[in-house]
């Protein structure tokens, strides 16, 4: 289970290392969105996870950046003729998912979509 950096992380270690964390992050999505354009859901699977790992590990594993990295990755699976894969990753946001998005945005659209194409 990885849990949030608390302020007592965070002053110990600076801020520097959670923002290092999640630029990162956001450099490996970007990368996955180019190989999704490129027709490469391998490459796209695979960094999708990482940007995870490391959205969980720097802001919670239930923030939304880890929540949309979860929607993502369970749809790049989908689309590779991985369900069995994918359903984990939608089941982890069932119930995070309404606190954190209103109805009707693209995330909850994004999930109501995966769960019917997982039925």
């Amino acid at each position: 289970v990885v849990e949030r950096p608390s302020l007592r992380h965070l002053a110990r270690f600076g801020s520097r290392k959670l923002h290092f964390r999640v630029e990162s992050a956001a450099v490996l999505r970007g990368r996955a969105c180019i190989a999704r354009q490129a027709g490469d859901i391998a490459t796209e699977t695979v960094l999708l996870r990482q940007a995870l790992e490391l959205w969980e590990a720097s802001t919670g594993p239930d923030s939304h950046l880890s929540i949309e990295a979860r929607l993502e990755l369970a749809n790049a699976l989908l689309r590779a003729d991985q369900p069995d894969a994918a359903r984990p990753l939608l089941d982890a946001v069932a119930e995070p998912i309404d606190g954190l998005f209103v109805s009707g945005s693209p995330q909850v659209k994004m999930r109501d979509r995966l769960r019917q194409v997982l039925r």
